[in-house]
């Protein structure tokens, strides 16, 4: 009975080190699209703008109305019992409050399915130029929306006006405000 009990065990052994090789782990995703594949006729493009404003919501989701709102005269002073309500209200928010970061997080989303539109409706050649022309105005002005948004609650913010290629081009400095609010108008 050890002895059958011993063969097992060095069966079992084996088919774990075995299962392990480099070929069992590669993998062939299923669920990306990759731009060229997704951007094949004019819908695309129009479905991939109108994506942009499903992005919107991000921006007044949970409690943002905490950081828009709270801290002007609307408001009295709210009970320290609700969570996160007093350092809004006095215009001190955490960088780690949940509010804070959908803020953040939901704008810069925005920004970054804007500028991936953007990016590949500039080489666009299989739409005419009136709905280029459009698309990419409806683009630019929900990036914009999303800039405004971000500037109003933060100040000074990374400015990116392109899609990130790669991981050296994460972090980048904050721009003046002013600079935002000239690229918003331009």
């Amino acid at each position: 009975m050890k002895k059958y009990l011993i063969i097992i065990f060095i069966i079992s052994a084996m088919a774990f080190v075995f299962a392990g090789c480099k070929k069992t782990l590669e993998e062939k995703p299923v669920t990306f699209i990759s731009p060229s594949n997704f951007f094949t006729n004019a819908q695309s493009y129009q479905s991939a703008v109108l994506g942009l404003y499903a992005d919107l919501g991000g921006l007044y989701q949970s409690n943002t109305y905490m950081l828009l709102e709270m801290c002007t005269d609307i408001y009295k002073q709210p009970s320290p019992s609700f969570e996160q309500a007093l350092p809004m209200w006095q215009n001190a928010p955490n960088p780690v409050y949940y509010n804070t970061i959908d803020a953040w997080g939901s704008g810069y989303s925005l920004i970054k399915d804007a500028n991936f539109i953007l990016d590949n409706l500039a080489n666009a050649s299989i739409i005419d130029a009136t709905t280029k022309s459009q698309l990419t105005a409806e683009a630019r002005f929900l990036r914009a929306y999303a800039y405004f948004y971000l500037v109003q609650l933060y100040g000074d913010i990374p400015l990116r006006t392109t899609t990130i290629q790669s991981y050296s081009q994460i972090q980048i400095p904050r721009t003046s405000q002013d600079s935002i609010y000239n690229f918003i108008l331009s």
